[in-house]
């Protein structure tokens, strides 16, 4: 009993091209969610000092997903989604 879309022909390769970008482009924020997720000892403020590195972080890896996208032509047909 597999489902539908992980038999062979559920999905192309194309498919999964893009699959793994969106994974690419949302990882940043699953570990920045894991990093602040967290309670500290001292109560309801415990991360709040995590917070700006964390957003910093989640900046530069977005910053350099921009570069590597930068030079594409998304008018393109096999552009990335």
């Amino acid at each position: 009993n597999v489902p539908y879309w992980m038999k062979s022909n559920g999905l192309t390769s194309q498919d999964w091209a893009v699959i793994t970008q969106y994974i690419q482009v949302l990882k940043p924020l699953k570990e920045a969610t894991s990093r602040l997720k967290g309670r500290g000892a001292s109560g309801r403020f415990g991360v709040i000092h995590k917070v700006i590195p964390t957003f910093e972080a989640i900046l530069k890896a977005y910053e350099n997903l921009s570069e590597q996208y930068g030079s594409v032509d998304f008018n393109e047909a096999d552009a990335p989604e």
